[in-house]
């Protein structure tokens, strides 16, 4: 660093460095993190400060908000007034705060997040916890601080008589960390504080009997008990909480009534939440139906929102969709930071119960002195006052005789033996003192005094006498403003609600289109066309809105509670259950992006493209998964193997430079295939021929690839009493049964004709169809025809009239049975 003509040069880094550090630490302790020793904000305590200085006590009348926001701004606190005023407003708040520090007359906001009135029209005063927590502050017993603009001061921290912190709890941003600690009982919170005070080497698990977790102002109910004790130990985790819901049946209609709801929940929010899930969710229709009207009936006497049901619903499964699927049943955030000594610390239950503690014999300690110097004070004045009262006729004769107040005071001093302060009270006594009542009065007062001078230094002397008055003045306190618990436990509502016990298993059709489009039909619900019509542009490009150079790649059916595994090009297999597939949602159709769901995420980042989607209902130790390269090899793996497969998927085969998956499918093990090549040639043979491996294995060469068209198209069960349905490019197309092809005995032919599609056409794909199956062709330009099987000849016929510079892209089979 420079110094040249008055400037210092620096680093722009370290300028940065400094100032950013600086600016973090006075977020950290200046506004976001409370004080471990009365648990507030700057600006909370500021607020309640001036307040005191209103006289705006819990029996007194409430005084104009914007009074009170005024003197804050003015005197301690030079910010925005809004925010001010927020501040204020939450501390009234009966909904945010378990034990509130301001009363407010007015408008103060509702649970619905209305806002309140403006500071103009509403009123404010302290509450009795307030005025625990100002208590003493008279008495020396917190340090001052100058304000900003050093023509007052304000207290450092407040006297904090009542455990705000613990009982309160407070949230905050800070930079770089939070904090959150949850509100809690008071009655709870005393007696854990009395049981530390009596034995300080109390254990966390012992406090947790007595503090057995957060009582939360909108009550509600905590599903995790079992965890207090590690929160409370480790000082972060979270608590799941719970609404409160009743059954209610009353003149032939029935009911679910919805009492409390989580702490911090909106409850306009939430009613919005359940009437969109029950309006769109198809995921739950089946469940939800039995909904017949959501409404909000809250009022001055609670909170009550009514969900009626018809008289066929499944109550049970409806309570368990809307605790599962709405913030009815949420998590709350426990991370204890507060500031120790101007540091941010983590602290657990039994800290924060020692900090409180210690603050407390401080804020005694401090207040005794000043007592008992105010005492020591006072005893020296009365024991001047008696001495002159015992010789009164000569006080006042040597006052007369006096030149002067001062020569006065220098001769009571001289001929009494009195210091300057009973000179001056002497001086000072009224007539009325004179009467033998008045003499009375010192004289017990004198006594009084010395008792409580002897009973202040003992409190001094004897820490037992400092924790005992902690003690009595918790108590005190407990009999004031203490309450029964709000918040209760529930342990049979913590067992995981699975959500495929709450779906019923319908069948669907699901279809993956090249770019990733995925299209969920439940029913599959389609319309049976005729052989060679134009088909129906708009049954795809429209009604699932696929791009114009879009297609379908792969259509599987299975049901809603199935795994359908995703196989890309590199050989990776990615895992979703059907009712996780979800999306924008018109009747029973849901479209979506495999991007937008999170365990298919992956597939999209690392650039892979499918190439098959497998239906498992069951992952079964004799069953397999075959995966099939364009280069002819094969690998066999159980299908056990893939159980349980994360966000990230898993390795099914590990491929040769320049390979990559072209199809796969899941066999029992006795399966006959026949594998086709884009040239049309191809072969039947036994699975049995391909040992069974573990996953990420290279394969066997299945046949052998020399030229790019000799590569693989795809496999299919050569199932006999199905009939396989080639397809042209051109939209011609021509059945065979597999029992024509002929039969590979060992690995690694090139494999025979499979059909004739005629001179110069190019194969565009094949399909497995059975009676009542239907054929789906789909174009590059969208279009898509679907017909029965049965009007597929084994002669060459015309299966689709394609648009001009069209061609087909994609053939599959629709399960037949299904309108």
């Amino acid at each position: 660093m420079e110094k040249e003509k008055g400037i210092t040069q620096a680093y722009f880094e370290d300028e940065i460095k400094t100032s950013y550090l600086n600016y973090a630490y006075s977020v950290i302790t200046g506004r976001a993190i409370p004080d471990v020793y009365d648990g507030m904000k700057p600006v909370q305590r500021r607020i309640l400060y001036v307040m005191a200085e209103l006289g705006l006590w819990h029996d007194k009348p409430t005084r104009k908000s914007a009074r009170i926001v005024g003197d804050v701004l003015g005197k301690y606190h030079p910010h925005g007034d809004s925010s001010v005023y927020m501040a204020m407003v939450k501390m009234a708040q009966d909904f945010h705060m378990r034990y509130p520090l301001v009363i407010g007359q007015g408008n103060f906001g509702s649970i619905d997040d209305d806002p309140p009135a403006a500071m103009r029209y509403t009123e404010a005063k302290l509450s009795r916890v307030a005025e625990f927590m100002l208590e003493d502050l008279d008495k020396d017993t917190v340090d001052f601080k100058p304000n900003f603009d050093d023509t007052l001061k304000e207290p450092k921290v407040l006297p904090g008589r009542f455990p705000n912190l613990l009982c309160n709890g407070t949230t905050g941003i800070a930079v770089g960390l939070a904090t959150d600690i949850p509100p809690h009982n008071f009655r709870e919170i005393a007696a854990a504080i009395k049981a530390t005070l009596a034995n300080p080497k109390v254990s966390v698990e012992e406090l947790v009997k007595m503090v057995p977790g957060p009582d939360f102002p909108t009550g509600g109910v905590i599903l995790n008990r079992e965890e207090m004790k590690d929160i409370y130990q480790q000082g972060y985790g979270s608590v799941e909480l719970a609404g409160s819901m009743v059954y209610e049946e009353k003149g032939g209609k029935s009911a679910l009534v919805i009492t409390e709801i989580p702490y911090r929940v909106v409850k306009s929010a939430l009613i919005e939440e359940m009437t969109n899930l029950y309006l769109n969710n198809t995921k739950y229709a089946n469940i939800l139906r039995g909904i017949k009207e959501i409404r909000d009936e809250s009022s001055k006497e609670g909170l009550r929102i009514v969900i009626e049901l018809h008289k066929d619903a499944n109550v049970e499964s409806i309570k368990t969709v809307l605790f599962q699927q709405t913030a009815l049943r949420s998590r709350i955030k426990v991370n204890m930071v507060a500031l120790v000594n101007n540091q941010p610390k983590i602290l657990s239950l039994k800290d924060l119960i020692q900090q409180y503690i210690e603050y407390r014999r401080i804020v005694i300690t401090r207040r005794t002195r000043f007592e008992l110097d105010k005492a020591e004070k006072r005893l020296h004045i009365v024991e001047g006052l008696l001495i002159a009262l015992d010789a009164i006729d000569e006080v006042i004769q040597t006052i007369r005789s006096s030149k002067d107040t001062q020569a006065a005071k220098e001769a009571l001093m001289r001929k009494f033996t009195l210091t300057e302060i009973q000179a001056e009270a002497i001086l000072d006594m009224k007539l009325q003192k004179l009467t033998s009542l008045e003499v009375h009065k010192l004289q017990e007062e004198r006594e009084s005094l010395k008792a409580l001078i002897k009973e202040l230094k003992e409190i001094l002397e004897k820490p037992a006498k400092r924790d005992a008055l902690i003690s009595k003045e918790l108590d005190e306190m407990v009999e004031v403003i203490g309450d029964e618990r709000r918040t209760r436990f529930d342990s049979l509502s913590t067992t995981k609600i699975e959500v495929e016990e709450l779906i019923e298993d319908e069948p669907m059709l699901l279809m993956l289109t090249h770019k990733g489009f995925l299209v969920k039909e439940i029913g599959r619900s389609f319309k049976v066309g005729t052989r060679g019509s134009r088909g129906k542009k708009g049954d795809i490009t429209d009604m699932n809105r696929l791009e114009a150079d879009d297609y379908i790649i792969a259509t599987v059916s299975g049901n809603l509670k199935d795994s359908y595994l995703f196989v890309t090009d590199s050989g990776r297999v990615y895992s979703v259950k059907g009712y996780e597939i979800t999306g924008a949602t018109e009747g029973r159709i849901t479209r979506t992006y495999i991007k937008n769901i999170a365990r298919l995420e992956e597939i999209e980042k690392k650039n892979e493209r499918v190439t098959a989607v497998l239906a498992v209902s069951e992952f079964r130790k004799d069953q397999y998964i075959l995966f099939l390269t364009k280069k002819g090899r094969m690998a066999r793996i159980m299908l056990s193997d893939f159980a349980g497969i994360t966000r990230v998927g898993i390795i099914g085969i590990k491929l040769r430079e320049a390979d990559h998956v072209v199809s796969a499918m899941v066999t029992d093990g006795s399966a006959k295939l026949f594998l086709v090549k884009k040239n049309a040639r191809g072969f039947r043979c036994r699975e049995d021929l391909f040992p069974v491996h573990n996953r990420g294995v290279g394969g066997e060469k299945a046949t052998s690839v020399t030229k790019s068209d000799e590569e693989l198209m795809g496999m299919a069960l050569a199932d006999e009493r199905l009939d396989v349905i080639f397809v042209s490019k051109d939209g011609r197309g021509r059945r065979v049964n597999p029992s024509e092809f002929s039969e590979l005995v060992n690995r690694g032919g090139k494999g025979f004709k499979l059909v004739d599609l005629g001179k110069n056409r190019i194969l565009a794909g094949f399909t497995l169809v059975e009676k009542q199956d239907r054929v789906m062709i789909i174009t590059r330009q969208g279009s898509r025809v679907v017909f029965p099987e049965s009007e597929v000849s084994t002669n060459l016929l015309k299966l689709i009239d394609l648009r001009s510079g069209d061609e087909v892209i994609s053939v599959a089979t629709i399960p037949g049975g299904e309108e």
